[in-house]
């Protein structure tokens, strides 16, 4: 049974959990759920919820991955449900599988937060989590820090962050500071883009699940969905940097050159060594995961330094449930999801185009090999709670 592109949305994550679970059902999956330790605002429990389609030993798994910035969930968590709904997995090679994980940070998505409960951006935690792999941060200066972290919100120590960010623009350009900012840092834990070096809940589950699940899956295909970034309703396929030339002309083949993004061309959207879900190649040696993105254009922010640093003092210093300014946390809100009927009949019928490219290029790792961008270590099995 089909649902509207309207019904495959959801209003809180509970909900949009239960339609997954039940799409999943729907579709014939394997269902587990696992309890995150928090709840949403009203109290409810959250979840991460798996699917898997098709038989366990098989050799090309398709995996769909949302919610890694958790308030950028309500589309990935959309296209997987309709997918599920639509069949689009209904008939699989016999050495084919699908494994979709639903909403990877559930409580960001839930308050409405992109990073996580202890303020980590998961996107660049996971691909950053060992020392070995991260880059000079320096660029992310003191002053930066300082500038951007309000310890109040009152008029007084907005203005002087007013002051101290203006100063930067004026020195550097918009442009490069966004830049900077972006690329994240790990040296102040409760600043913008704080990668903490996977102690996260949401590390530990993924790291489980890629050991019970893809062990014995030589070929994996990720796609992972994000949204604001692009035009208006737009989808573009995330390469995370210019120098993997074998990794942009298996992604032109699967998804079309003229959909390609490349990290770094826009200070937005920065250059990374590897894509996050890549990661799974540490924890089972020989599996040969590829990953990318999807990136479905919005709407503007008029101001997205001081959005951003808004959100950042609210949920890390300030009332989460009494925000001074609901005004920009509803155009956060509209920022990375647009409660528009057209943006969600764009989203839905170009995430149909990408899940099916997906499923239909794992074939295509045969003919690309692809070296690993990180070195395997032994995995470390993780205890995850299940729903009871």
């Amino acid at each position: 049974m089909t649902m509207t592109a309207h019904e495959c949305f959801s209003r809180s994550v509970p909900e949009a959990d239960r339609k997954f679970v039940e799409a999943a059902q729907y579709a014939g999956a394997h269902v587990e759920s696992f309890a995150h330790p928090l709840t949403d605002p009203a109290g409810e429990t959250l979840h991460t919820s798996v699917a898997w389609i098709g038989p366990r030993d098989a050799t090309e798994v398709a995996l769909y991955t949302s919610g890694t910035h958790g308030n950028e969930g309500w589309a990935g968590s959309a296209i997987q449900i309709d997918s599920l709904r639509r069949g689009a997995f209904s008939e699989l090679p016999a050495d084919r599988a699908v494994m979709l994980i639903h909403l990877v940070n559930p409580w960001g998505c839930a308050w409405g937060c992109r990073e996580n409960e202890e303020n980590q951006d998961l996107f660049r935690d996971f691909i950053y989590y060992r020392p070995e792999d991260r880059y000079d941060d320096s660029a992310y200066t003191q002053e930066m820090y300082e500038a951007t972290t309000l310890r109040s919100y009152d008029d007084e120590e907005v203005d002087r962050s007013n002051r101290e960010i203006g100063r930067l623009v004026q020195e550097m350009g918009l442009a490069e500071l966004i830049g900077i900012l972006r690329r994240g840092q790990w040296r102040y834990p409760d600043g913008l883009f704080f990668n903490a070096g996977g102690r996260s809940w949401s590390f530990r589950l993924y790291r489980d699940l890629v050991v019970r699940y893809l062990g014995h899956a030589p070929r994996v295909l990720g796609l992972d969905i994000h949204t604001a970034f692009g035009r208006y309703g737009e989808g573009l396929v995330y390469l995370e940097n210019s120098d993997n030339e074998a990794k942009r002309r298996l992604l032109a083949e699967i998804y079309g050159e003229d959909r390609l993004f490349v990290g770094g061309s826009d200070p937005a959207i920065p250059a990374h060594a590897f894509f996050p879900y890549e990661i799974g190649r540490l924890f089972v040696p020989g599996l040969e995961l590829v990953g990318t993105a999807v990136e479905f254009g919005t709407v503007d922010l008029d101001d997205p330094v001081g959005v951003m640093r808004y959100v950042n003092y609210l949920f890390n210093r300030g009332d989460p449930s009494n925000p001074e300014r609901p005004d920009l946390l509803e155009q956060y809100a509209r920022f990375v999801y647009p409660d528009e009927d057209d943006w969600r009949e764009m989203v839905t019928a170009r995430g149909r185009e990408v899940v099916d490219q997906t499923l239909a290029g794992v074939s295509e790792l045969r003919n690309h090999r692809l070296p690993s961008p990180v070195a395997a270590e032994p995995a470390k099995r993780t205890a995850v709670s299940d729903r009871p």
